[in-house]
């Protein structure tokens, strides 16, 4: 992941500064569609059949249980 944003900018802000900026542009992401990046934070997803695979390394069928997920979320 660090390779796929070595190149990028942004703006750290703080707390109240990263709400009002979320609730200022999120709403208004229009096709394009949105991008935040979240790091230091844990996810444990137990239950979850592709976090589980993941969380076992085994990244192709973590892939193809979200691909399957996928259907009733896409719009």
């Amino acid at each position: 992941m660090r390779s796929a944003l070595a190149d990028a900018t942004g703006d750290r802000l703080e707390l109240d500064a990263y709400l009002k900026d979320f609730d200022k542009h999120f709403w208004h992401a229009g096709s394009a569609g949105f991008w935040k990046l979240e790091r230091r934070q844990t996810f444990r997803e137990s239950g979850v059949k592709s976090w589980e695979a993941f969380f076992r390394g085994e990244w192709g069928k973590a892939l193809s249980l979200i691909s399957e997920q996928r259907g009733p979320l896409d719009g």
